[in-house]
């Protein structure tokens, strides 16, 4: 609202504004695109450290690694990882 005040033209604000805004969106999908490219890097890594991770959809694979930690997130997904284990059990 203070460029269309500055500007007094409320086509030639509204032009700049649109420029901008197409400026500011494609900034955003160009790093949007980065940021993508370093996921599936991180995630190419994973699997190729562990290949049975390649039987993992993207979004699955996330979620275990975000929970390293914690052990009990790959019982929902180690059916897809290993045929005939349903359970992993973390207690010694």
């Amino acid at each position: 609202m203070a460029r269309i005040w500055d500007v007094r033209k409320a086509y030639a604000a509204l032009v700049e504004l649109v420029r901008d805004f197409i400026a500011t969106l494609n900034n955003m999908l160009n790093k949007l695109e980065i940021v993508q490219k370093k996921l599936q890097d991180l995630l190419s890594s994973k699997r190729g450290l562990f290949p049975r991770f390649y039987f993992l959809p993207n979004e699955d694979l996330l979620e275990i690694i975000g929970q390293a930690k914690d052990p009990t997130p790959i019982n929902k997904h180690i059916k897809k990882i290993f045929e005939g284990i349903n359970l992993v059990d973390a207690e010694p």
